[in-house]
């Protein structure tokens, strides 16, 4: 059976709260798990897989060699992997990213922040709290909503489509800044490219 560990810098509880107890069990029953959860190994280590999150390590080429030299994928249940997967795919690691999967989270948090904002929710909130119910009321009456309201996105990424797909139903007039969007891709996701001083 394949030999795997879990790593990163910041402990059990990233690892438990990236991977759920039915995946780590669903996991476990795939591959021989070290007992430990690795920060950064300095001696070698056999196993094949790692599996990580925020936190994990950055290893030089010829720390990968030492510490393991029987690595053939990383799983990182997070997203960007620019900080650490140079080394690994020079040496032929394979890594596997969430990115996808995070950015949902992502984008359904940024939607809501755009939506409640457009409603004044933040400053009714604080009024609320300071002046009461009519003085939260009021701000909120005068509020335009969100219908028809200019949002500003920077970058058409996977977390800035998803946020643009969000907000369509709410009928917002959303322009984007994004030099590598072609415009008929701008187009499909029915934005409008702009210069970032206008944006």
């Amino acid at each position: 059976m394949s030999t795997a560990a879990y790593i990163t810098e910041d402990g059990r509880a990233a690892i438990e709260r990236a991977y759920s107890a039915e995946t780590r069990r669903k996991l476990e029953e795939r591959v021989v798990f070290l007992p430990e959860v690795l920060g950064r190994p300095s001696g070698r280590t056999e196993v094949e897989y790692l599996f990580s999150t925020w936190g994990m390590p950055a290893f030089t080429e010829e720390e990968l060699e030492a510490c393991f030299p029987q690595l053939r994928a990383v799983f990182y249940a997070a997203g960007s992997v620019q900080a650490f997967a140079r080394p690994l795919l020079n040496r032929g690691i394979r890594v596997f990213s969430a990115w996808a999967a995070n950015a949902i989270p992502v984008a359904e948090y940024t939607a809501a922040q755009i939506i409640l904002a457009g409603k004044g929710f933040f400053q009714a909130s604080r009024l609320y709290q300071g002046q009461g119910w009519d003085a939260a009321r009021r701000h909120s009456e005068s509020q335009r909503g969100s219908y028809g309201a200019g949002v500003g996105i920077l970058g058409t990424g996977m977390i800035g489509r998803e946020v643009i797909r969000r907000l369509k139903d709410c009928r917002l007039d959303v322009l984007v800044f994004d030099p590598f969007l072609p415009e008929e891709q701008a187009k499909a996701l029915g934005v409008e490219k702009r210069a970032l001083h206008e944006v």
